[in-house]
């Protein structure tokens, strides 16, 4: 976990200090990009999860963490997030109509059973350089990470997310903060999700999907 934490600070720092430096430095954005996306990803992929199944630091403590981490790479707020996973995920109702990877895949991305292999590579390749799909993402994560349905999540989102923003203004560094930190968290971050989604589970075809519980 401190891992993650600390690929995801120490990955925006050492990219603001190659733009700061500019000229050749900048070649090596890609690496503090890299680094602060693989933090984030490890923070949602794999500390968030076992944070849903109570297993990192033990009840409040689990809850807590995961609205931090949540709130740190933009996505729906722990709660809903561990109900659907612990409720639907793990359960007979995967990639059925009410789990949210088959509504991601489907309803989102746009992919259908009856596609051919070569239609589904050819509107991945499409939809991840796509303007519409990565607005609508970005629209869909702000309204979960700052706009749901739960005052307290709300508010520490805003006010952890005020103090960053507050601190590039205060800086007049707005220009710095988007490319530093706005773009791996939005447009590479939703990348690696699709990219990542496409491959984590296999579709249950019967008479697998049947026997499965």
């Amino acid at each position: 976990m401190l891992e993650a934490f600390l690929a995801y600070i120490l990955g925006g720092i050492f990219a603001t200090w190659l733009v700061i430096q500019g000229g050749a430095y900048l070649t090596l954005l890609p690496v503090g990009w890299c680094l602060l996306l693989h933090g984030a990803w490890k923070l949602y992929i794999t500390i968030l999860h076992a944070n849903s199944h109570g297993i990192v630091l033990g009840a409040p403590f689990d809850y807590w963490l995961g609205e931090v981490i949540s709130i740190l790479t933009v996505t729906r707020d722990f709660r809903s997030y561990k109900q659907a996973h612990t409720k639907v995920h793990h359960t007979g109702q995967l990639l059925q109509s009410k789990d949210n990877t088959y509504n991601y895949l489907i309803n989102i991305v746009g992919f259908r059973p009856d596609m051919s292999v070569e239609q589904l590579w050819q509107h991945l390749r499409k939809t991840l350089i796509s303007p519409k799909f990565h607005l609508r993402r970005l629209s869909s994560r702000f309204r979960a990470c700052f706009f749901f349905p739960f005052p307290v999540h709300n508010a520490l989102a805003f006010g952890i997310w005020g103090l960053i923003v507050g601190l590039f203004i205060y800086t007049h560094s707005v220009w710095l903060g988007l490319l530093v930190w706005g773009l791996p968290l939005t447009v590479l971050f939703q990348i690696s999700m699709l990219l990542r989604m496409c491959v984590e589970h296999r579709w249950p075809v019967p008479p697998v999907g049947n026997r499965r519980n």
